[in-house]
């Protein structure tokens, strides 16, 4: 079945408006990762007053995405919403086209990591092969991730620099918990940690405590990384 497009003219900056508003009222959830996705098949009436409503929406801490349909549509205005990351910009053709990007939309807006509090404990699931991504802010005292199986089992990865580390991109592996000690460079005093489900269906808790919490042995060393990084280095050249 053909869809019906309206013929009002493009009003983006409007829905934009109107999402921010509903991300952002009632009951504020700081752990919530806020993902708006704006779907448009012409430039808008006001680029002006889209690029304010964008820029609103993206200090609000929410993650756009910006799909253009069809020929008449403006790249320019579409990097624009997307907090020009080319990225998060998507082409196509027709409405009919869109049925195939909903698996990578998902897969996107999956890849966001969550931003728990410190000592919140948060309970999860994901399925074989899904990976679920976390960012923790890491204090002078350090702080001990710890995960928890409840069904199934799940792969632990973690890196200081990777937002979404995999078991071929990370700075550690970790089976239950791992402490992450504050660095000397403050841009690098936060970690991501990535759960993977290996079974069927694999429920988790996480939390996040300030200090060393750790069992013996699972101590995140950066000075480790970089003396192998520097061997490496060495072999190469």
């Amino acid at each position: 079945m053909a869809a019906t497009q309206p013929e009002d003219g493009t009003q983006t900056d409007l829905g934009i408006n109107e999402a921010v508003k509903m991300l952002t009222s009632g009951n504020s959830d700081e752990q919530r990762v806020n993902v708006l996705t704006v779907f448009t098949d012409g430039q808008s009436n006001d680029p002006e007053l889209t690029m304010i409503a964008a820029n609103k929406a993206q200090a609000a801490g929410i993650t756009t995405f910006s799909i253009g349909i069809g020929s008449g549509i403006n790249q320019e205005e579409l990097l624009v919403i997307a907090a020009n990351r080319t990225d998060h910009v998507v082409s196509v053709n027709s409405f009919e086209t869109l049925v195939e990007l909903v698996y990578g939309l998902n897969s996107e807006a999956c890849a966001i990591p969550q931003k728990p509090k410190l000592n919140d404990t948060i309970t999860d699931t994901v399925m074989k092969d899904e990976i679920r991504y976390y960012r923790y802010s890491v204090p002078e005292e350090g702080i001990t991730v710890i995960i928890d199986s409840l069904t199934g089992k799940t792969g632990k990865f973690y890196s200081i620099s990777v937002e979404t580390p995999s078991s071929a991109l990370n700075d550690g592996v970790f089976s239950n918990n791992v402490f992450i000690p504050t660095t000397a460079d403050p841009g690098l005093n936060q970690v991501y940690v990535a759960v993977q489900g290996l079974e069927d269906k694999n429920g988790f808790t996480i939390k996040a405590l300030e200090g060393d919490h750790s069992s013996a042995g699972n101590v995140f060393s950066s000075g480790f990384l970089i003396a192998t990084l520097y061997v490496i280095n060495q072999l190469i050249l």
